[in-house]
């Protein structure tokens, strides 16, 4: 990552969201099949489609180009409070003593990160994900919250203050993970790919790096990926919720869907997360060597 120590807390916080509200602007898409796919077959039904071009062309069809961007409001506020806060507790434990960290010290800097990321962003991640299923669902039963504002009230307004933080531990999970997996992965590729010579600190390093990144994080954060949207996405009926918690979703999911299943929508969240970690860490680099060049060195 950039050498970001001399920047104001503000600035990078501002610089980390942006790429990241960036990079969701471009993916969502895959985002929403991502989703459509986690939730399919859920509670013994059958899966909607098998792969994810029926998917893309299931969406298309029953709801037309704008069915590929629901709940988009929700994940760009999501990116304006996740990234921010968790690259920001990184960054700041990451240089805070002005020489790099070791790979343990990175491990903490990424849970940490991951901790106060995913916890801040977990109400617009309901609303996310709420948005972005929605439309499979017959007319009737749909919630049809018409941006995140509206979907976040109307959570609040209809099933109370906790409704917001549903799913909050797989949330976490999953954000500690993909921390870890994302900026440890992408650093260490990066220092091996300079040290040794094979690539500069340049475009070409950084989409290595960044490729790798996305490979080990879409491997490791899909199971409690999914736990988190079935979760956020069920529905209580008499009392009852559907699931219990993120253990009882992998049970059930190994026992009526086969033991891939965790992994659900590993397709759709490779390919999208490759051009989103690319864009994401490109967007971080390239805003911080522009900070540098006319502020700092102004």
């Amino acid at each position: 990552m950039a050498d970001s120590g001399s920047a104001p807390e503000y600035v990078k916080f501002i610089i980390a969201s942006t790429s990241g509200m960036g990079a969701t602007g471009i993916c969502y898409p895959l985002d929403v099949v991502k989703f459509r796919m986690q939730v399919s077959g859920e509670m013994g039904k059958k899966a909607d489609h098998t792969n994810t071009l029926q998917f893309l062309k299931s969406i298309f069809k029953n709801e037309g180009f704008l069915g590929f961007y629901g709940g988009l409001s929700a994940s760009l506020l999501r990116q304006a409070t996740y990234t921010g806060t968790q690259s920001n507790v990184y960054e700041k434990i990451f240089f805070r003593e002005g020489r790099p960290p070791t790979v343990f010290q990175k491990l903490i800097c990424g849970f940490v990160g991951g901790l106060a990321g995913g916890f801040v962003g977990v109400p617009s991640d309901v609303a996310m994900t709420r948005m972005a299923v929605d439309g499979r669902l017959p007319k009737e039963q749909r919630r049809n919250y018409t941006w995140v504002g509206n979907a976040l009230i109307r959570i609040y307004k209809e099933e109370g203050f906790k409704a917001l933080f549903r799913g909050t531990i797989p949330t976490i999970t999953r954000a500690i993970i993909v921390n870890i997996a994302q900026f440890v992965t992408y650093s260490q590729t990066k220092i091996f790919l300079v040290s040794y010579g094979i690539t500069g600190d340049t475009t070409p390093c950084h989409i290595i790096s960044s490729l790798m990144a996305t490979l080990v994080c879409t491997i490791a954060m899909l199971p409690p990926d999914i736990a988190k949207t079935r979760i956020q996405n069920m529905r209580v009926i008499d009392g009852k919720p559907e699931y219990r918690g993120i253990l009882d979703v992998w049970v059930k999911l190994v026992q009526k869907e086969g033991v891939l299943s965790p992994w659900k929508g590993f397709t759709p969240m490779l390919i999208r997360g490759i051009p989103m970690g690319v864009v994401l860490m490109l967007m971080y680099e390239t805003q911080f060597r522009l900070y540098r060049w006319f502020v700092i060195e102004e």
